[in-house]
């Protein structure tokens, strides 16, 4: 028999109890270090999420501010054309008497051989009421016409000046806001009291690049950037680099990328496109004026969407004083395989015609050295006593086929208008910045029978029918086509500037991309390997270093430990970079609108950070090398200051020189001392507020 000492077999489980103790603690502590990473994650990321929406909804407030006060300039133009269009209307009729006392055809007397009365002293009575009416308005209109265009056309300017001083506000906001919201993400607590998260410059490089692609987009380096993403691309197998992976419907070629990313595939695009004709001039030492094809669009889509929305007053004024329209039924010419129908309606009496329109003079364009049009408000109004002849006709051949039987084919299906008239007054207003843009002879108006001659229509409804043809000749007679100064006011500041939509966003319906990076430093997160992570590693003395489990090491990427000192300022830390996006969230979802800058209609949302965003976060594209007048050697201070500076010089300034450009002395003076002040109180305000507010933030 074997006797068994129990007292011997004590404490054999403490053994296993104690491995699996230090597995758990292990096991906890990895758990531990897991979620206080993915707190942090989720913290930087909702942090950035929030900072580029604020971002870009800061945007679509200043794009609805530009779509109001572009929509407030088109109707103040409006108001300017009523006026242009009465003078000219009350003129006409005012002019009667002289017209007909200087048309040969007129003196011819009534009872021969005493020369009155004649022709004309008849016409004179049958006019009395519109010579009396054209009086009664001239006498109103005079005045209004010597301040009112004034008023409203530097209002205009004013609205312009508000838009870039707005512009330059959003910069001033978004720097701020962007502050702001990453900091209300911070969660310090007496436990975690170094809970920090920071903006690195390439926040605000990335700021800056849309600031610059929104405003001027000719300063972003389009070879440079092409040929870094190409390379960055070719390394990475092809597809979308910087760990940022092409879906099929993603941009996966070069052009394709870059040219997403900048608006278009043959370059940058400038998404806001501003108007001004002093920005386009040329410089001191340039060889060559800064594009303008962009000004010269804009201004073209802003004549027409003036013109389109033209009352009929202003569009087509037309009063027949006579009988009825006599129409003969349809008459149909048998002519063998030719099959002729027509069909005629005879107007006969006294036609007012006139119109009203927003254009330019294209000799003044070729003259300007900058190639923009000086648009102006012109006015034309016509009254000729004859007859109107339409002839709608329709010309057929119709021949037979087998099985089918008689097939007709048309040939000519079309009005021809035909008339002739004889004069009775005419007269002709413009209103313009400066004499040069005005128009000087009847052709350049237009001619009798050019809408029948398949020429693009006039923009003065009927003025150039055929009744009028002798009206026409008979005022080139009398100089009533701009030759006469009174017939020519100066006293319009111009056509406004004003930011426009570029046609490739307007096509997109989307803004430049809005990107921001936020970063925590590796050591303010509280793992177990952090200083403030569990007090794991305090003095040596603790002796707990074997649990200090290890997450602060350098993260798998491209990103390079120089680029990541400069542009992230932290070679440790997490990293996050965030998209954003304006968008045109048009009202009628059955009916969608064009997008444009005259519809209030820009919302803000997150998006993907596309491929040219990760490149240039990971270091694969050197922004150093895309905005070649960007220091970002001075720091985060300078990158600010310099977004300030140029938006200053670009936008601010010419709007400025502008506003002052044709105020006459003696009040030029004060207007200049006025609007200095104000400039430089609003600009040096924004500019000082983002410095101030930069200051307090960047250690």
């Amino acid at each position: 028999m074997r006797l068994i000492n129990h007292a011997a077999q004590k404490g054999q489980a403490i053994v296993f109890g104690l491995l699996f103790l230090g597995v758990a603690v292990v096991a906890m502590l990895l758990v531990y270090n897991h979620g206080i990473l993915t707190r942090d994650r989720v913290q930087l990321e909702n942090a950035a999420d929030a900072a580029v929406y604020t971002e870009a909804k800061l945007f679509a407030r200043n794009q609805n501010f530009i779509a109001y006060t572009n929509r407030a300039m088109v109707a103040n133009e409006l108001s300017v054309g009523q006026m242009v269009a009465m003078r000219s209307w009350a003129k006409r009729y005012k002019t009667i008497p002289s017209w007909l006392d200087s048309f040969p055809a007129y003196q011819i007397p009534v009872v021969p051989p005493s020369p009155r009365p004649n022709l004309a002293d008849l016409l004179k009575a049958v006019y009395i009421p519109y010579i009396a009416i054209g009086y009664g308005i001239d006498a109103v209109s005079n005045p209004l016409i010597g301040f009112y265009p004034t008023t409203v056309s530097y209002f205009n300017m004013a609205l312009s000046m508000f838009q870039k001083a707005f512009a330059m506000a959003t910069v001033e906001a978004q720097i701020e806001s962007m502050i702001d919201v990453v900091e209300a993400h911070q969660n310090p607590t007496d436990a975690d009291p170094n809970d920090d998260l920071y903006i690195p410059l390439l926040g605000y490089y990335f700021l800056t690049q849309n600031a610059a692609l929104t405003y001027f987009g000719d300063t972003f380096s389009y070879e440079n950037l092409y040929s870094q993403a190409s390379s960055a691309m070719s390394s990475s197998g092809g597809g979308a680099a910087g760990g940022v992976g092409a879906a099929d419907e993603e941009p996966s070629t070069t052009d394709e990328v870059v040219g997403s990313f900048l608006g278009g595939l043959n370059g940058p695009e400038t998404m806001l496109v501003d108007t001004n004709p002093e920005r386009y001039k040329k410089k001191a030492g340039a060889s060559d004026p800064p594009p303008n094809d962009d000004a010269k669009e804009a201004y073209k889509r802003f004549a027409a969407i003036i013109n389109d929305n033209r009352n009929d007053w202003l569009a087509k004024r037309h009063f027949n004083l006579g009988p009825p329209p006599l129409s003969t039924p349809e008459i149909t010419l048998p002519l063998g395989p030719i099959r002729i129908s027509f069909s005629l309606t005879l107007e006969m009496g006294s036609f007012n015609d006139g119109g009203t329109a927003y254009r330019y003079n294209p000799l003044r364009t070729s003259s300007t050295g900058d190639g923009i049009e000086r648009y102006g408000w012109t006015s034309i109004d016509y009254t000729s006593l004859g007859f109107k002849l339409d002839v709608d006709i329709v010309i057929e051949l119709c021949l037979w086929f087998p099985v089918v039987g008689t097939k007709c084919f048309t040939i000519i299906d079309g009005n021809i208008p035909l008339g002739f008239g004889m004069p009775i007054s005419g007269a002709t207003e413009q209103l313009v910045a400066e004499d040069a843009d005005a128009m000087r002879t009847a052709p350049q108006w237009g001619f009798p029978g050019m809408d029948s001659m398949g020429m693009a229509p006039g923009m003065y409804n009927d003025t150039f029918h055929m009744v009028h043809a002798v009206t026409w000749f008979w005022g080139q007679v009398r100089n009533i086509y701009g030759t006469i100064p009174a017939d020519v006011k100066t006293n319009y500041a111009g056509p406004p500037s004003f930011f426009a939509l570029n046609d490739s966003f307007a096509e997109s319906g989307t803004s430049h991309e809005f990107s921001i990076a936020v970063a925590k430093k590796l050591k303010d997160v509280p793992t177990t390997d952090s200083p403030d992570g569990l007090n794991l590693n305090g003095s040596s003395g603790n002796n707990l270093h074997r649990f200090q489990l290890d997450t602060q090491g350098p993260v798998d990427g491209t990103l390079s430990s120089a680029y990541a000192t400069v542009m992230w300022q932290e070679t440790d830390a997490l990293m996050t970079v965030s998209s954003a996006e304006t968008y045109f969230a048009s009202p009628r979802a059955d009916k969608p609108e064009v997008a444009s800058q005259f519809s209030p209609f820009w919302d803000a949302r997150l998006r993907e950070p596309s491929a040219i965003t990760m490149m240039i976060a990971t270091g694969e594209i050197n922004p150093f090398d895309l905005m070649e007048e960007l220091n970002l050697s001075s720091g985060i201070m300078g990158v600010a200051e310099w977004v300030i500076d140029t938006a200053l010089e670009s936008l601010t300034e010419p709007a400025k020189e502008q506003l002052l450009k044709n105020v006459k002395p003696p009040v030029k003076q004060y207007a200049e001392e006025v609007v200095d002040e104000v400039f430089d109180q609003v600009t040096g305000t924004a500019k000082d507020a983002v410095l101030n507010e930069l200051g307090n933030y960047v250690p």
